[in-house]
């Protein structure tokens, strides 16, 4: 086996060093963040595509009356959650992460 400093031949095969081997990995990490990226982006896309296309239907088939209560109950829909979650996820993301190091479940 012979060393070259960059790849080692071994029988015919290339044998990549510690070292290139975290590079690689590092790469494949990167390459598979940004294949992760853009499927979320295009899903993002998709999702306001097909809301603006279903808004254009809804607003051509209801009254401004109807639209407007629907703006309303987006509203308090929107409020309620916010009050019936009163901060709990929020909290929960904060300490879990300190309750967990420490072996706790409670």
């Amino acid at each position: 086996m012979f060393d070259f400093g960059v790849v080692v031949w071994s029988a015919g095969k290339v044998v990549f060093t510690a070292d290139e081997r975290k590079m690689m990995g590092a790469v494949n990490r990167s390459v598979k963040t940004m294949r992760d990226s853009t499927k979320l982006l295009t899903s993002e896309g998709v999702i306001t595509l097909f809301s603006i296309f279903f808004f254009i239907v809804i607003s051509r088939l209801l009254t401004k009356i109807e639209m407007s209560s629907l703006a309303v109950l987006g509203i308090i829909t929107g409020l309620s959650a916010m009050v019936t979650g009163l901060g709990l996820v929020t909290s929960c993301i904060q300490k879990a992460p300190e309750l967990l190091a420490r072996g706790g479940k409670g």
